[in-house]
């Protein structure tokens, strides 16, 4: 389990992970991308993203973002997060 915090102006570019992540709003709200729908994930709100789902996150309001995060089975030594950007980067620099 981790809280995690997310300030004002803040964003987090499409990953994904080995494992499946549990997410529960505590205050603030974030814009939340899972695959290709978007989310208002605000205090009271849960989120779930299965194995190998893309999902981001982007901070538009003016209080920090707070949530709990729940994640399972626990994180691998490596591999961790699979960066969308990282891999576009690559493709075009070819």
């Amino acid at each position: 389990m981790v809280r995690g915090e997310m300030a004002a102006g803040a964003y987090r570019t499409r990953h994904d992970h080995p494992l499946e992540a549990f997410y529960r709003g505590l205050s603030g709200e974030v814009i939340m991308d899972i695959e290709d729908q978007r989310f208002r994930l605000g205090a009271g709100d849960v989120a779930w993203t299965d194995v190998g789902t893309s999902h981001a996150f982007r901070h538009d309001g003016q209080a920090p973002f707070r949530w709990l995060e729940t994640q399972t089975p626990q994180f691998p030594a490596h591999h961790v997060t699979r960066n969308y950007a990282e891999w576009e980067k690559l493709r075009t620099d070819r």
